[in-house]
């Protein structure tokens, strides 16, 4: 595979001088340059090689992009406001996996991660919902339409569904709200069957422990304050760098505890993309975009009604009810958004 391409503008191309062509491909030469490696690309950004980058990690746009350079103008960098829809940026749990059924197991796994300490920058936006930044994202109670929707699978669903809208527990609260938020995920395990036994190591009742590997392609270690809070409830917690074609293998496979996933924007609800991402049909499809393992009927039924929606009050009820029933089951660790494109 080359490390660069050099794209040169015809002179003679037969329809420069049409109307429709006017005012298009003005520049006489384009350089494409290719980096395997994210941190030779940065540096090399750094050393003037190329002239436009863009910078799709916060944290790296935040901690990374700054220096001489930046203060002095050389190098100029900006993040646009946008309005679009953010779906999950989330930590995703492999459903197939026994040790992840247990509803009490994956919050509580959950309040181990501590989004507060990861966005001590302030960069990122927590995300509470399936669909951020819209009026797709539920609120509040249910509507009196959502409950109709939501009725019929009233014994299949965690009761908080019928509830307020999800909010992940937050560590800024009060000095001791991670200690709490610990405490509590400790009493879900218990619940759950998991103890801690004489070794310091979570342990189910047959004496089995319990262990989790999350799966990353391209850096490790970004997440030190969820592997220290993983430690003190007992499990064992590793994570595995991988090159991105066994990574791409072992995702198609389903062969993964925990993986993360950027679930991308949006402008209206899709239901093909969400069928995709959580249709019960795709879930034991190995290729498939559902990586969680989902199947449900009431997810089935309700990404059904998004695609059959006439009206925005029958999208945005139907929405509402999808993102509470998918955001109180926990199948995922809901992470963080942006509302700018940064450059």
């Amino acid at each position: 595979m080359p490390s660069r391409i050099e794209l040169q503008r015809n002179p003679q191309y037969w329809a420069r001088d049409l109307p429709v062509r006017r005012g298009h491909f003005n520049f006489d030469r384009i350089v494409y340059r290719m980096y395997k490696d994210l941190d030779v690309k940065r540096e090399a950004f750094k050393a003037g090689e190329f002239d436009l980058t863009r910078e799709l990690a916060a944290r790296a746009y935040a901690r990374i992009h700054k220096g001489p350079k930046w203060d002095d103008g050389r190098i100029a960098k900006k993040a646009w406001q946008v309005d679009t829809g953010s779906m999950l940026q989330a930590i995703d749990f492999n459903l197939r996996r026994p040790k992840f059924q247990d509803i009490r197991v994956r919050e509580a796994i959950m309040n181990a991660w501590d989004f507060e300490s990861y966005n001590r920058l302030g960069t990122f936006e927590r995300a509470n919902s399936v669909f951020n930044n819209t009026a797709f994202a539920a609120s509040g109670e249910p509507s009196a339409g959502e409950l109709k929707l939501l009725e019929p699978f009233r014994a299949q669903l965690p009761k908080t569904v019928f509830g307020p809208a999800f909010q992940a527990p937050r560590n800024d609260t009060h000095p001791n709200a991670l200690r709490d938020n610990l405490k509590h995920a400790a009493q879900l395990l218990a619940q759950a069957g998991w103890n801690v036994a004489d070794d310091g190591v979570l342990r189910n009742a047959q004496g089995e422990a319990f262990t989790m590997e999350y799966l990353e392609p391209s850096q490790v270690g970004r997440n030190p304050e969820f592997e220290r809070n993983l430690k003190k409830l007992g499990i064992q917690y590793t994570e595995r760098l991988v090159d991105f074609s066994l990574y791409r293998r072992r995702l198609e496979s389903f062969d993964y505890d925990l993986i993360i996933i950027v679930e991308g924007k949006f402008t209206l609800p899709n239901a093909s993309d969400l069928r995709s991402l959580y249709g019960s049909s795709e879930a034991d499809v190995q290729g498939s975009n559902n990586f969680r393992g989902v199947k449900s009927p009431a997810v089935d039924a309700l990404i059904e009604r998004i695609g059959a929606a006439s009206t925005m009050d029958e999208l945005l009820t139907a929405s509402h009810a999808l993102d509470r029933v998918i955001m109180w089951n926990h199948w995922q660790i809901p992470q963080l958004f942006t509302k700018t494109e940064p450059t």
